[in-house]
């Protein structure tokens, strides 16, 4: 199950609302059982963008979000506990997601297995760049605990990192290192994007809203760098959500005219065009996994740097990262990738490293792990 929420449309067909939950997402399932049900929130098809295969079985469940409130929780509650689950059924759970935590608690009272898929770190619930940094704190430090307690407790546990989620979710389980960002084997071919002889045009793509992403961050070592060393460079933010705030934000920092909100752009062509015109890829993160803007950035040569969260550090390694929230370490580290020669020896690095995860996606690992699970 997910918690990204699915719409119907009037042909019948689904969609989700963020492009993790894809038709490439569902791949990694062909092969692991009979029959897979996709268990999913229940949404508008405002935002719905991204199509399910045809054919795809899905559960919807009633929304619950912001809007909803508590009720709408406790609606959600009510339809988990209603389903039913048998000996011969696994029920494969993200983590940390609200259905995730759900379906675990459903599963453990039912005769069914569970599998923990670790897909980011807990705080990205609860960024500390929130409204309220101190119960923003506390949520997230009880919510790790209990994450925690979900992975150990799991029958088994497919990670996105090699090593970093490993480290903080460690269990005794059977366990599995699988990216979710499954990218196409003719990715292993792309020609790689020409180095720039000078650094301008810096590309971040992600979610603008919840914090997560820390636009903010970045836009405040943006504008120390546009002051310190790049007077010409310029910023492109990819992503849905209301940029109103981070507007504000770049006219109070003074680089207003050189930041650019493009939204989302579904069209996965036109993305790799954009990246592919920029000279660095850029992740200011404060939670994430194993990022596919930033596989996908580097798979194109396109040189990235990014904080230490998640399984970042794993992409770009520990030269090329900084510690999240802060924005001094980061300015410095983007005026240390001007010079060309070092951003051309970044790019191969990267590109090496990209190509290795997709590699190593390619297949069935996730089916081969369920069958070693049953032998």
């Amino acid at each position: 199950m997910s918690d990204v929420s699915v719409a119907m449309d009037s042909a019948g067909r689904y969609w989700s609302t963020h492009p993790s939950l894809s038709g490439d997402f569902l791949e990694k399932f062909d092969g692991t059982a009979d029959e897979v049900v996709l268990i999913a929130r229940q949404g508008t098809d405002a935002g719905a963008t991204t199509p399910l295969p045809e054919g795809t079985r899905v559960l919807p469940l009633p929304a619950a979000g912001r809007r909803q409130g508590y009720r709408g929780v406790l609606k959600l509650a009510r339809s988990v506990l209603s389903c039913r689950f048998e000996a011969a059924d696994t029920v494969f759970v993200r983590i940390p997601e609200l259905l995730g935590f759900l379906f675990w608690m459903r599963t453990k009272f039912s005769p069914a297995h569970v599998v923990a898929n670790v897909v980011a770190e807990a705080g990205s619930w609860f960024p500390q760049g929130s409204k309220h940094p101190l119960v923003s704190r506390a949520l997230s430090t009880t919510l790790e605990s209990f994450s925690r307690v979900v992975v150990r407790r799991s029958d088994a546990v497919v990670y996105v990192t090699q090593e970093s989620l490993q480290r903080r979710y460690g269990t005794r389980a059977p366990a599995l290192a699988m990216t979710n960002a499954r990218l196409p084997e003719s990715w292993l071919t792309v020609d790689p994007a020409p180095i720039s002889p000078s650094l301008r045009h810096l590309i971040t793509v992600g979610h603008l809203n919840g914090g997560v992403k820390g636009i903010d961050i970045l836009l405040r070592a943006f504008s120390a760098v546009v002051r310190r060393g790049l007077p010409d460079a310029t910023l492109t933010i990819v992503g849905a959500g209301d940029p109103e705030v981070f507007l504000e934000m770049a006219q109070q920092l003074g680089v207003a005219d050189r930041v650019r909100f493009t939204g989302e752009i579904t069209d996965r062509r036109k993305l790799l065009e954009l990246l592919r015109s920029h000279d660095l890829f850029v992740l200011a993160s404060r939670s994430e996994g194993l990022p596919r803007a930033m596989i996908e950035a580097m798979c194109l040569g396109l040189p990235s740097i990014g904080s230490r969260v998640g399984g970042v550090e794993e992409l770009v390694g520990r030269r090329w990262s900084f510690d999240k929230e802060d924005d001094v370490a980061l300015a410095a580290l983007l005026l240390s990738a001007e010079p060309h020669e070092g951003r051309v020896a970044l790019s191969q690095q990267q590109l090496a490293r990209a190509r290795a995860i997709i590699a190593q996606a390619q297949g069935a690992p996730l089916a081969n792990f369920f069958q070693s699970l049953k032998e």
